[in-house]
């Protein structure tokens, strides 16, 4: 029997016995699928960092009552320079008026800081990560589609930045993530919550599915102003 059609069959079972019987116990996935995992992980880190590929973003800023009040365009150019990877503006609109220039230069200065260690920004890992698992407790959801089930993850150890807690849809015949829907912990200096969705799409450059879509909803408080952010990112014409 092949590996996937084994990883399928624990979950057909799974879901008939938690069906049957409303007090089953909550099962962690199989050890063979969360190795799947890592290793898809790595492949796609291993792209982001080294790779080139295009980012197309959608940013809308709301007020309180959710009505947009200005929307924000951006296509940047990511590549690997001196080891490093770089982003590159291509062109940059604020409801529809270009504003590259300002962009380019805050990109720049940002730039600097982070190359100095002065500016750290958000970010997050994926928990599926090899190094990171056992960091992590998952728990297997119900079926949610041919092939695809939930995979429930929420940290172990005390609330940090860096530590997220979602659920993601797997596919059990290849291993990979599909899309995954998370939020931090602890949300970011000045944030009441941030949540988060990212998609994977097949991509033969590395023979399995790539980050292809990131959506962020983040709202809070600065200067005592509320402010709500919602954006949406498109990666591209992945190469290497």
């Amino acid at each position: 029997m092949m590996r996937g059609q084994r990883l399928l069959g624990a979950f057909v079972f799974l879901g008939a016995l938690t069906a049957g019987s409303m007090s089953a116990r909550a099962e962690a996935p199989p050890p063979e699928l969360l190795k799947k995992l890592a290793e898809q992980d790595a492949r796609v880190t291993q792209l982001m960092k080294e790779g080139a590929y295009t980012l197309t973003t959608k940013t809308e800023h709301l007020d309180r009552a959710g009505k947009v009040e200005s929307v924000e365009h951006r296509i940047v150019k990511s590549k690997l320079v001196d080891g490093q990877q770089r982003q590159e503006l291509v062109q940059a609109t604020k409801d529809g008026k270009d504003i590259s220039a300002e962009v380019r230069k805050k990109l720049e200065e940002r730039q600097k800081k982070r190359d100095s260690g002065g500016e750290k920004g958000f970010s997050f890992e994926s928990p599926f990560a090899k190094e990171l698992q056992a960091s992590y407790r998952f728990t297997l959801g119900q079926p949610v589609g041919p092939l695809l089930a939930k995979v429930l993850f929420e940290p172990v150890e005390p609330k940090t930045p860096a530590v997220v807690a979602g659920e993601a849809v797997v596919d059990l015949e290849a291993g990979e993530v599909v899309s995954m829907s998370f939020a931090p912990t602890k949300p970011p200096p000045h944030a009441d919550r941030v949540d988060l969705k990212v998609e994977f799409t097949p991509c033969a450059l590395i023979g399995g599915r790539v980050l292809s879509k990131m959506h962020v909803d983040g709202e809070g408080s600065l200067l005592f102003i509320r402010h709500r952010v919602v954006s949406t990112t498109v990666l591209s014409d992945f190469s290497r």
